[in-house]
């Protein structure tokens, strides 16, 4: 969501935040994994955010913009794939986004939504 609109709503397909931190030694409940963007906009995802899909720092939205809640996990995502294709480079979003995604189809707030992402550190 962008100022209460709807922007950018689709299928996105990626990588769990979670698996790549695996791959680099894994993450504990006092790390903090910060994501970076070209433009230089960073957020900061907490352990429960990225490890156990949880969505209490999580704000979410149906499809019309009213506040839901989720009932399914929901999980971080370093996405690569938009609506059935790579993310294009110009697009505004990509080619890597982070994103929420969960079996629910809700939306979530842009500030979780790292565009063209260039660093993940976990601290």
């Amino acid at each position: 969501m962008k100022s209460g609109s709807i922007i950018n709503y689709g299928n996105y397909t990626g990588v769990k935040l979670s698996d790549l931190c695996n791959l680099v030694g894994g993450i504990t409940s006092s790390n903090t994994i910060t994501v970076k963007g070209s433009d230089g906009y960073t957020h900061a995802f907490t352990y429960d955010q990225v490890a156990n899909g949880n969505s209490t720092n999580t704000s979410t939205y149906d499809s019309s913009g009213n506040s839901a809640t989720a009932t399914n996990p929901l999980y971080l995502i370093l996405a690569y794939w938009y609506n059935g294709t790579n993310i294009p480079t110009g697009s505004g979003i990509g080619p890597l986004k982070t994103i929420v995604v969960g079996a629910d189809g809700l939306n979530t707030s842009g500030n979780v939504a790292v565009k063209w992402v260039v660093e993940i550190d976990i601290s």
